[in-house]
């Protein structure tokens, strides 16, 4: 693959660090929807679904811009053969839905600036939080079988 196994391991170890910080992410996105926080749960669950992909593309090496938006380069796993077919069909909506979090998220930072309230995200928010909790639990699943093909042969 053209990684020495330090490097391998050092991508892997930081992306877990990401993966962590988006499981917090996550959690204070449950705590922001019972709290009615609307706007609060629509910028964790994007930060989560963020750091998620990102944690992917951190363990194979992948570089991309520091941007909130990275559909992009996470559209380019469809291409790394150490995806799996389960991940590889996901990525399309994986990062469709990093797009529509993202403008949200956006709205739900500045809103205030365009005089929208919380209640403009109450609808949104639930929807928000589970895009957010699937990205990233199917992206720990595959950092963990990414982590056992690289060392586990």
């Amino acid at each position: 693959m053209g990684r020495s196994e330090n490097n391998t391991k050092k991508y892997l170890r930081i992306a877990k660090k990401a993966q962590q910080r988006a499981a917090d992410w996550i959690r204070n996105a449950e705590v922001a929807l019972e709290e009615n926080r609307w706007n609060d749960v629509v910028y964790s669950a994007q930060m989560a679904a963020e750091q998620s992909m990102k944690s992917i593309l951190l363990a194979l090496g992948v570089t991309y811009k520091r941007v909130h938006d990275i559909s992009i380069p996470f559209r380019l796993l469809l291409n790394k053969e150490v995806i799996s077919e389960t991940f590889r069909q996901k990525i399309p909506q994986f990062a469709e839905n990093l797009v529509q979090l993202t403008h949200e998220r956006h709205l739900a930072g500045y809103g205030f600036e365009e005089d929208l309230d919380e209640d403009h995200f109450k609808e949104y928010a639930p929807q928000s939080l589970l895009k957010g909790r699937e990205i990233h639990n199917v992206c720990v699943e595959e950092l963990t079988r990414i982590e056992k093909v690289f060392f586990d042969k």
